[in-house]
């Protein structure tokens, strides 16, 4: 698991359960824009039942370290989820309005404009990995955003 980027003395146990959460994260990324398309419900809906449960899965860290947080960071812990549910609710509307191909991989280019965003606003600068690992694998997929689609879902490319 070297590749991973996991540091010599990382136990192995651990590294396990590092790839098994993130294979999970991606399982569960891939599938909510279809998940979500099918479901009978209005984004808001979704999107609500969505960041709760986010938080019930949150929810006994919250409490296990809720009085080591200062209130200031109780007040961005709630705009922060606050932001959280308009970026799902964001999401789940798109797919109204394009496909979940484009849908998804404008979600995935989070990390992109979250970098760049934190460059600018706290001036903080982009580490030279995140820029050389992330920046060129999303800017190869920018062209998936060209693709025209037909009413059947057939991927035309221009």
């Amino acid at each position: 698991m070297q590749l991973m980027g996991f540091a010599p003395d990382v136990p192995p146990a651990q590294r396990r359960r590092v790839v098994a959460v993130l294979f999970l994260a991606v399982l569960g990324m891939s599938t909510s824009g279809v998940l979500v398309r099918g479901a009978d419900a209005t984004p808001l809906a979704v999107a609500a039942w969505r960041t709760l449960g986010a938080g019930a899965l949150l929810l006994p860290a919250v409490l296990r370290e809720a009085r080591r947080v200062s209130a200031r960071d109780h007040a961005w812990l709630l705009a922060s989820g606050g932001m959280l549910a308009g970026h799902f609710w964001i999401w789940f509307a798109s797919l109204d309005h394009t496909t979940i191909l484009r849908s998804t991989l404008l979600v995935c280019l989070v990390p992109l404009w979250t970098g760049l965003l934190e460059a600018l606003l706290f001036r903080r600068p982009i580490h030279h990995a995140a820029a050389e690992r992330i920046g060129p694998l999303e800017l190869l997929l920018l062209p998936v955003l060209r693709f025209r689609t037909h009413d059947h879902g057939h991927i035309n490319v221009p």
